[in-house]
């Protein structure tokens, strides 16, 4: 099964918003201080923030339907939406089986 983008998870989850994310509460900017090739990281916290450019987001996508809603359910990048959603193998990927 072909994995959804971040924002497709969002979509299916929440429906879609007429704003955009960068205007959301839930976007965030952070600094990265210097620690990072990269001044800046930007996230949705209802998506989830991690330290892994996996949930990195971009501010002109398209908001949700959790444009300046609450949120206080888990984040996520941690929520299945099926189990028979697959992890997908990626040429060259190691096993460490």
């Amino acid at each position: 099964m072909k994995r959804l983008l971040k924002i497709d998870k969002m979509y299916k989850l929440f429906g879609k918003s007429e704003h955009i994310c960068k205007y959301c509460e839930h976007f965030k900017k952070i600094n990265t201080s210097g620690l990072m090739a990269r001044r800046f990281v930007q996230k949705c916290e209802c998506y989830g923030i991690t330290h892994s450019e996996s949930s990195d987001w971009a501010q002109k996508w398209q908001a949700c339907g959790l444009f300046n809603q609450p949120y206080n359910g888990k984040p996520v990048i941690e929520v299945r939406l099926s189990e028979s959603e697959e992890e997908i193998e990626l040429d060259g990927q190691l096993s460490l089986m």
